[in-house]
């Protein structure tokens, strides 16, 4: 009997303890799933963007800044990266204009750069207005991969291998690009899905040669549209890259919902925080050049939060924000900053190698000398030629209308200072190296990398002025009060004018009420004298002058000349002779070239 109770009592224990590790197995496994449940409530990605890199391929050394950019280093950077934080949480993103700004593109005619971020490996990118700078046609070829003929010779390429997204413009009546650009993407980073969608500035059309077969959708509408697609489909995690300037994305943010990060281009924004910048810092050579803190922080309509991105230009920086979604989708948490791509990283030698071979070809005639420079002609945007009349404008300008009046009839030039990309010659420091400078093809390129075309109308004097007016005042709109193109500002030959200083300056400085003007000849405008050739203008006569193709058809916002260029019976003749050619033609290898300021435009 006493074995019994023993033995009932052992087994009472036993059962005991067996209930015990079992509840403590059940809770250790709730404990665990609890806390895993918890870890995928979050969700970090590393996004990796770059915008308006404009063809640097390699490394270069801007005035007064230390050697940086490279694709060779950017993609040392991206790598590395990579690997810190794992291949799957990294997304790479560009938004736009990744053609035009060096030989590269005047030669390859963008092909090299797609050939360059098929290397890099981007998740995504969006078209800017200068991957249209040669038309449709020219994009779809540089797309396809087909062969490019450079200085006589044939040379293979690659198709883009890289998703392109643009919610806001339609193909549909462009056969050669219909189909290869979607209007979003979906991703899946760190086990999540994330949509890509893409956006470019409604002004495409009036800044580019897009041409009529492309059509630029409502802005607005079209984003929130794709968004709402998306957001229907469940994916709640949503990154634009938007093609349009700083200061439209943040305006545009308030009016979307559901859009959580944008990656903005097309004014080269300068986004740091003030640590990358402050005295000792490894940026605080760029100081004066920001426009905002990063990541930007706003909200859409709903009140969540959005963060505003962009990496300044040229390749100079590759940003990084480490971005934490909820499962809902909203931003809780975010770190980082741009990376300076600078001599400190080491290049890739397969990617170095790669861009060495796309240079081979046109090192051969960039490098021609084609005469000198007597002077240093400084291209800087502002101040400089997108502010005031400026040597390399009056260089330029002769050059168009010496081809305008010797092959036509032209009494005087406009140029837009959009146009002019770069000082000449490119890589001189004049505060180190006196004049004169050689000056080769490559130099002269740089400058006027776009390939318009001389044309020469006939305006009228009101009209001659009504160019002016838009061009001084950046493209003024009286409806929104706001400017529009700072590359409208003009460079002149065979002009001389004077405008309303004040005026001019509150209009560009966004003043809601700007001084009026009452000097002006044309109401609303500023321009308060003109001379033609010598003698004041007469508004109702007729002059012949010289411009380019893209201010012709009405680029930057010149509607005067446009509306002149195609009046039943008017006179509007595209001579077919490069502006490129012209510029070159100025240089003599006998006599180095000069230019001065000579009071052409003249602010009161």
């Amino acid at each position: 009997m006493l074995r019994q109770t023993h033995s009932n009592i052992s087994n009472w224990h036993y059962d005991f303890i067996m209930t015990k590790m079992v509840m403590a197995l059940f809770m250790t496994l709730w404990l665990v799933s609890c806390a895993s449940n918890s870890s995928s409530d979050k969700t970090t990605i590393t996004l990796l963007h770059t915008n308006d890199t404009h063809s640097h391929l390699e490394s270069f050394a801007p005035l007064g800044e230390p050697e940086q950019g490279g694709v060779a280093r950017r993609k040392t950077m991206i790598e590395t990266i990579r690997d810190e934080v794992g291949f799957d949480q990294v997304l790479l993103v560009d938004a736009g204009d990744f053609f035009q700004g060096t030989t590269f593109y005047n030669a390859w005619h963008g092909s090299a750069d797609i050939m360059a971020l098929n290397a890099l490996g981007y998740d995504a990118v969006t078209l800017g207005n200068h991957e249209f700078d040669r038309g449709p046609i020219a994009l779809a070829r540089a797309i396809n991969g087909e062969a490019i003929d450079i200085a006589d010779s044939s040379y293979p390429t690659e198709p883009l291998q890289i998703p392109i997204v643009s919610t806001n413009l339609d193909f549909s009546a462009e056969p050669a690009l219909f189909g290869k650009i979607q209007r979003s993407i979906v991703v899946e980073k760190s086990g999540e899905q994330i949509a890509i969608i893409g956006a470019i500035t409604p002004l495409l059309a009036d800044i580019s040669l897009c041409g009529p077969t492309i059509t630029v959708d409502n802005y607005l509408l079209s984003i929130q549209a794709e968004i709402d697609r998306l957001s229907a489909q469940g994916i709640n995690k949503i990154v634009l890259l938007s093609h349009a300037g700083y200061d439209v994305d943040i305006t545009m943010i308030s009016q979307l919902a559901d859009v959580d990060v944008v990656v903005c281009g097309h004014d080269h924004p300068l986004l740091l925080p003030e640590s990358a910048y402050s005295p000792g810092a490894p940026l605080h050579y760029l100081a004066e050049r920001v426009v905002a803190d990063y990541p930007s922080v706003t909200s859409d309509i709903q009140g969540n939060t959005v963060l505003v991105v962009g990496a300044y230009e040229w390749g100079k920086l590759l940003g990084r924000l480490d971005v934490t979604f909820d499962r809902a989708g909203h931003i809780v948490d975010w770190s980082g900053e741009p990376i300076a791509i600078n001599a400190e990283i080491d290049a890739d030698g397969e990617l170095a190698e790669q861009v060495a071979n796309y240079k081979e070809p046109i090192t051969e005639f960039s490098s021609v000398i084609i005469g000198e420079a007597g002077v240093y002609f400084n291209g800087d945007r502002n101040p400089g030629v997108r502010s005031q009349e400026m040597p390399l404008g009056n260089l330029v300008s002769d050059a168009v209308l010496k081809v305008g009046s010797t092959y036509d009839s032209a009494v005087a030039s406009i140029i837009n200072s959009g146009g002019l990309r770069s000082s000449l010659p490119v890589d001189i420091n004049p505060d180190t190296n006196l004049p004169p400078y050689a000056v080769t093809f490559g130099d002269a390129m740089a400058v006027l990398p776009f390939g318009n075309t001389i044309s020469t109308i006939d305006v009228s004097g009101y009209e001659l002025i009504s160019a002016l007016d838009n061009g001084l005042t950046w493209a003024f709109d009286y409806q929104t009060m706001s400017t529009r193109s700072s590359g409208a500002f003009p460079q002149v030959s065979g002009l001389q004018l004077t405008y309303c200083a004040a005026t001019v300056d509150d209009m560009r400085s966004g003043v809601e009420l700007p001084t009026p003007c009452p000097t002006a000849l044309i109401a609303g405008g500023v321009v308060t004298s003109l001379q033609v050739a010598g003698s004041a203008v007469d508004f109702s006569s007729t002059y012949r002058i010289a411009t380019i193709n893209f201010l012709a058809n009405g680029g930057d916002y010149y509607q005067s000349l446009q509306q002149a260029c195609n009046r039943p019976n008017g006179y509007c003749v595209d001579s077919g002779i490069l502006a490129l050619d012209a510029l070159i033609d100025e240089f003599d290898l006998t006599e180095a070239v000069i230019r001065n300021d000579e009071d052409r435009i003249i602010a009161e």
